[in-house]
């Protein structure tokens, strides 16, 4: 799980918007979900220590923080109501 991915980015740019962001290949990412502030991301096994490493640092670091414990559907990553 990530936070920092604003919810104006539509559901389909999700892929490329997180592939841009941190240099990993948009087809390494299998899927990209929305958990109200946070977002659920899905890639090939192969891909995910590189994923892991680019949201740590450079433009990634900037935008996204990396959640590895998280409970996406906890009050406190829902966020407020729209």
């Amino acid at each position: 799980y990530v936070s920092g991915v604003s919810r104006d980015v539509r559901q389909h740019h999700l892929r490329a918007m997180l592939a841009d962001v941190t240099g990993v290949g948009v087809h390494a990412f299998v899927d990209a979900d929305r958990f109200g502030t946070t977002t659920a991301v899905t890639l090939v096994a192969d891909a995910a220590p590189a994923f892991r490493a680019a949201v740590g640092r450079g433009r990634a670091a900037t935008v996204l923080r990396l959640l590895p414990v998280a409970d996406p559907w906890s009050p406190a990553l829902l966020g407020a109501a729209r």
